[in-house]
């Protein structure tokens, strides 16, 4: 009997199970659909997780009773976790900041973010205080990961 690893509680369950609890038949729908809704594949292995299957983005811990499996996707140490983990946030906050740059030209950046605070429009100025909030969630994130002892802190940062 195929288990299904249900995120949300932190338990498995079968087939029937997930569909009645999620509304989708995990024997019939892909695996983004399943990944989605946080329902993973278990198997009777080291590895719980179906390596075609589960999200491979994020690291899971087993404790429910029909799984009672630890296990995380990578065994990365702490040095190189950190390092994805700034790649990861950074990668995010330059994709955000990008967005306001699709609408927006550099030269009128550059145009909106040399007038004085009092001359700017409030629309300008929304644009100035996304652009500096996108900067001090990046600076904050990094400080959050490079303080981080452990992955598990570092994977609530990046995934939360």
């Amino acid at each position: 009997m195929a288990l299904y690893y249900l995120q949300s509680v932190d338990d498995a369950f079968t087939a029937d199970e997930i569909k009645s609890r999620v509304g989708l038949n995990p024997e019939k729908v892909g695996v983004v659909a399943l990944n989605s809704t946080g329902v993973y594949p278990v198997i009777e292995a080291d590895q719980p997780y179906d390596t075609d299957l589960y999200d491979p983005s994020v690291s899971y811990i087993i404790n429910g009773s029909n799984a009672d499996q630890t296990w995380s996707k990578t065994d990365k140490d702490l040095a190189v976790a950190k390092d994805a983990a700034k790649q990861a946030q950074k990668a995010k906050y330059e994709a955000e900041a990008a967005a306001i740059q699709d609408n927006y030209s550099s030269l009128v950046l550059i145009a909106i973010s040399a007038k004085t605070a009092a001359s700017r429009s409030a629309n300008e100025t929304a644009i100035i205080d996304s652009l500096k909030a996108i900067a001090t969630n990046l600076s904050d994130d990094i400080i959050a990961i490079d303080a981080a002892t452990d992955v598990d802190t570092i994977d609530a940062i990046v995934n939360p």
